[in-house]
């Protein structure tokens, strides 16, 4: 197997950006833990009391009127399972250009071969496998606050009432910080500007899980930035391969 050793990653690559952005997680972590009134303040914003009409024990109260938009229910619907369609597609473009290639590798599959790890290993296994089932975070329309009969508890305990698929962190957030790390399927000249579209696309991706009540502010913000950190990881263990593999 031929690799090139050339660098494409261009910032993801760099261990610089790594360590910032783990410095900032835990630093937006020890912030929402010490002021933990910010989460519900979000969350209360964005929260309206609203009485069930005819039988209450039959009818459905939403204390989150957005969730139940029809318009952004679609857009969040649309966004939620653009990583799987795009993902299923990665693996089959991924195994194409392979076959055809007879075994070298170029530039481009090793940006779409990352692209997809990161779905797999940040998306799918370290945030809605791993944080996802152990941190037993309520998600905001369920707590007592706000309606439901959870207790609030603060981003990164491991003691919660959800038993599965909880709230920190959020799985949508880290779905739209792939979104970013996408931009590398981009050719060298478009990708500044795919950066900042597929930076919109993600953070509007992630703010609708809070406007929905389904997640906290601190959810999203820390869901987004561990694919962030993900995708570094993988960027930067992708060139260690290829330097290791070039000088071998």
């Amino acid at each position: 197997m031929q690799i090139k050793s050339d660098n494409q990653f261009g910032f993801w690559g760099n261990p610089l950006f790594l360590a910032a952005t783990l410095f900032l997680w835990f630093a937006i972590l020890v912030i929402f833990r010490t002021f933990p009134g910010v989460d519900i303040f979000v969350a209360d914003f964005f929260y309206r009391e609203i009485a069930c009409s005819g039988n209450a024990a039959t009818q459905s109260c939403h204390g989150f009127p957005y969730a139940i938009n029809t318009a952004l229910a679609t857009i969040r619907n649309i966004l939620h399972r653009a990583p799987v369609f795009i993902g299923i597609g990665l693996i089959a473009l991924v195994l194409f250009r392979y076959v055809k290639m007879k075994g070298r590798v170029d530039d481009a599959f090793l940006n779409q071969s990352l692209v997809l790890a990161n779905l797999l290993f940040g998306t799918l296994l370290v945030v809605n496998t791993g944080f996802k089932e152990n941190f037993g975070r309520v998600r905001p329309r369920d707590i007592l606050d706000f309606g439901g009969k959870g207790d609030f508890t603060l981003p990164g305990d491991f003691i919660g009432q959800c038993i599965s698929n909880c709230s920190f962190p959020s799985g949508e957030a880290a779905a739209g910080g792939w979104f970013l790390c996408c931009g590398l399927l981009f050719a060298p000249q478009w990708r500044k500007k795919a950066y900042i579209l597929l930076f919109i696309l993600g953070v509007f991706m992630a703010s609708l899980r809070v406007a929905f009540g389904a997640h906290f502010i601190s959810d999203v913000i820390l869901g987004y930035l561990t694919t962030l950190i993900t995708c570094s990881l993988l960027a930067i263990a992708y060139e260690l391969v290829q330097k290791r593999l070039a000088t071998s």
